[in-house]
């Protein structure tokens, strides 16, 4: 069994479509002020862009916890 997390920035794009950015295994004490930084700065830079345009506000963010459980099959 494994535990796994990830944390999605979804911003909005030029036509206001929203665009996920997924981040795997963030850490552990992550603040909401440390994700409203990266998030200004993700925008500012403008590296990333979409088939509705560049990242153009931030949406929402959260942090997704889920365990996996892998099953060996015989063969």
């Amino acid at each position: 069994m494994k535990d796994l997390k990830t944390l999605e920035l979804i911003f909005l794009n030029e036509m206001g479509r929203q665009a996920k950015l997924v981040v795997d295994e963030p850490r552990e004490n992550v603040t909401e002020a440390e994700i409203t930084s990266a998030m200004d700065a993700i925008i500012a830079s403008g590296v990333f862009t979409t088939n509705g345009g560049s990242y153009v506000a931030k949406h929402s963010a959260k942090v997704i916890e889920r365990t996996e459980t892998v099953f060996e099959m015989a063969e």
